[in-house]
């Protein structure tokens, strides 16, 4: 499992991929694998059905199977419409149709581990998370109110 974790991130880095390390909530402090590239971390209650849906939205963001349809969409309309480049006008709109109705993605808040300087983003629920890169438990400060 460990090699498999570095392999990923090294691929990932070269294509630039993003890597998502979830983790139950439960789970931190029972988790030893290193993942030494990766760009969000999720520390999740699979209980909670807020986490349910989270997780689905972050899945849903990577899938781009609208664009094509938008595009050719726009394509075929644009060229019934308008002859010579009606059919480009058309795929150029049809491509700003699907980059404004694109699923976004959940983005975190971004962090620098204290004890390893690696940065990337966490998605939690509580003030406590392990860091992938160093296997370091962190607490945060809970902000006063």
């Amino acid at each position: 499992m460990g090699w498999e974790a570095g392999a990923a991130g090294v691929t990932a880095l070269e294509t630039n991929k993003d890597i998502w390390v979830l983790e139950p909530a439960a789970d931190i402090d029972k988790i030893s694998i290193i993942v030494p590239h990766f760009r969000h971390y999720v520390a999740f209650d699979p209980n909670q059905p807020k986490w349910q849906g989270y997780l689905t939205q972050i899945i849903n963001s990577y899938d781009d199977s609208h664009v094509l349809k938008a595009i050719s969409l726009g394509a075929a309309t644009g060229g019934a419409i308008a002859e010579g480049a009606g059919a480009l006008w058309g795929a150029g709109a049809g491509l700003l149709l699907a980059l404004m109705t694109a699923n976004t993605r959940p983005v975190g808040l971004p962090i620098r581990c204290p004890e390893c300087s690696s940065t990337y983003n966490v998605h939690l629920d509580q003030p406590r998370m392990r860091c992938p890169v160093r296997n370091c438990q962190l607490v945060f400060p809970v902000p006063q109110q």
